[in-house]
Formats: structure tokens, sequence, C-alpha cells
């Protein structure tokens, strides 16, 4: 057995119901990087530090504030309490109930491990049951927005594979997704397991607030208006990039859905129709100033985050990562302005 022998007390709590899935992985993963011997030393030298870790658990609460996101901040207090919680009752090696194992002499070993578990997993479906497991060198495989892999378990066989889904040319990353076959989680979700956002997610929204009964946009209109705008971190240049392209869609896509409740889409889908010229501009002028207040809440406004990201080897793993998550929201409200504004000027 790769693990060696288990102390008794390790094994038993290991394949009791006692803790769930993530508290058994968390518990193996502190006893090999303090006791395991063979493989599991050179494993574990090359996982990353707990100071490398850019989760919202790793957050201390001196750094929540450079998310800027209340919400966000918020969810980062939560995730690392309850890791605390469990550090403090179940693996610390002095007041927890597996204390005889010295798991964890210090809080920041236990959230080191839980870091490790929460974003390295895989999952998996096998017949009913939904299994969580941790691949050693198969969970060094990057996430990509275009996967040329997928990870697959053979329970026949025991075995984890991660094979090729296309053609890859030699020397090429093979690059899995994080999300599985129907993603949907949002910039806050992806913060919160991995600790990167993705330019351009789809599943993130912006919370307008309702204005009571009130005329509504056009949809065809609003969706010209989209097509009809360029991607604003090159709208001062000539040309964009495809992928520059890809992401201003993707975030239009993720505004439209926000903007539903505010659109007129057909009496099957129980809205009536969109009011006249003059009340479609006064909503959507109120929606832009909306975009604005949320975006005035910011300490900081897109240029600055722009200057500190271009200054990365300047930025700690955290900050940056924080920069990156408040940016990509300030780019959404920033294209949701640009479509509405847009939208507004054609109605004058």
């Amino acid at each position: 057995m790769l693990h060696g022998d288990l102390p008794p007390q390790l094994a038993a709590y290991l394949m009791s119901s006692r803790g769930d899935w993530f508290k058994r992985l968390v518990c193996w993963l502190l006893w090999l990087s303090r006791h395991g011997s063979g493989i599991w030393p050179l494993y574990m030298q090359l996982l990353p530090r707990e100071e490398e870790m850019c989760s919202l658990m790793n957050f201390a609460p001196e750094e929540r504030s450079e998310l800027q996101c209340p919400d966000m901040e918020a969810l980062a207090e939560k995730e690392r309490s309850a890791i605390q919680g469990l550090h403090d009752t179940v693996f610390s090696s002095s007041t927890g109930e597996l204390a005889a194992l010295d798991l964890a002499p210090e809080f920041k070993h236990t959230l080191w491990a839980a870091c490790m578990v929460n974003s390295r997993c895989f999952s998996d479906n096998v017949g009913r049951e939904a299994l969580s497991l941790m691949v050693p060198c198969a969970d060094m495989a990057n996430h990509g927005m275009q996967p040329n892999a997928a990870y697959k378990l053979e329970p026949d066989s025991q075995s984890f594979s991660i094979t090729t889904t296309e053609d890859v040319p030699a020397g090429a990353e093979l690059l899995i997704s994080y999300l599985g076959s129907q993603p949907s989680k949002g910039s806050a979700a992806l913060m919160k397991d991995y600790g990167f956002v993705l330019p351009g997610n789809i599943n993130d929204s912006i919370a307008f607030a309702p204005a009571g009964p009130t005329p509504l946009l056009n949809a065809a209109q609003l969706l010209d208006a989209a097509a009809q705008s360029l991607p604003l971190d090159s709208s001062s240049s000539s040309s964009s990039t495809a992928s520059d392209e890809a992401v201003h869609r993707r975030r239009q896509q993720a505004v439209m859905k926000s903007l539903k409740p505010f659109v007129a889409l057909g009496d099957s889908m129980g809205q009536g129709p969109p009011g006249n010229a003059a009340e479609q501009q006064q909503l959507a002028t109120a929606l832009v100033q909306q975009c604005q207040e949320q975006l005035d809440r910011h300490a900081t406004s897109i240029q600055q985050d722009e200057q500190l990201l271009a200054a990365v080897s300047k930025l700690g793993p955290r900050l940056h990562a924080a920069v990156q998550a408040r940016l990509e929201r300030k780019w959404l409200l920033a294209t949701a302005q640009q479509m509405l504004t847009l939208y507004a000027s054609r109605l004058s």
C-alpha cells in the first residue's frame, strides 16, 4: 500500500462516517504532509504553499477588502471561519479530536490542506454515487476555456485517466475543464473553489434594483445594440483580436441575462410589450445610472486596476487574484453601460 501502515486512529477516522469526504481527504493529506514516506514527500514538494493560494478561504481579514465586493468578502470570512472550526475541533495537534496524530500544529497547516482538497479534487459519478477524489500529479492539469483533454474514473479497473479530446501538438499543454459539462459557476464560486476568475463569464450577473411596474426594453433593439458594440478594452484601436471579441460577447450574454426582467420577451414569457421610445430611453438611462453607482462603490477604477496588473511582479498572489476578480466585475458593469447607452442613443 503506497500510504504505508496507517495508525489505527487514522485508519478508523478515514473509514468511518464521522467526517464527510472533504474532512477525510483533509485528514489524509495532513497525515501525508507530516508523516508520509515513499513518493509522498516528492508529491508534497510539487504542491503550492498556503501563501501562494488564492481561494477565498486563504484571504486573511486584512486582505479581504482588496476584493472590493461585500458579498465575496462575506463568503471569504465564512469559508475561513469554517476551516478554523474544523482545525480547532478535529485536526489541531493540541485541541482536536485527532490531536494524538499530530496532524496540524498550527491553523495554517489545516488551511493549506483544506485548500488543496477544495481546489484540486476531481469529481465524477460512478453508478448512482458521486465520488470526489485526489489524484496526485493528475491534479497539476490546468483549466482551459477551450480544453483539449478530459478526465475519467474507471471503476472496473480502479484507474483514473486524462485523455486528449482532439489532436494536440507535441509540447502543447494539456488543459481540462474544472467546470464539468454544464458549467454554472460565476466569479464568486470560482474564487471560492479555485482562486481565479474567467474573463467574460456568462454565469456572472449584475444586481439591478427593480423599478416596479415599468415600460420594458425592446429585446431585438437591445441585441442590435450589443452587436454594434466593440470590445471596450479595444475600442480605442482600429481592430480587436478574436479573443477580445469572444470575451466581450460572453460579457454581453451575462448582461442580457441580468436585464431579462426589464426586457419585453413576448406574451408567452409573461411580459408585456415594450414601452414607447421616451419610456424606453428613460429606463435605459436609469439602468446606466445603476451601473455607474455600482462602479463608484469600488475603491479603484478600471484604469487603476489595469495599471496594478501591469506591474504584476510587485503584486502578491492574493492581491493579483483580487484585482483580477474586481476588474472582471467592473468590465461587466462597463459592458452593460455601453450596451444601454447605445440603446438609449438610438431612441433619440
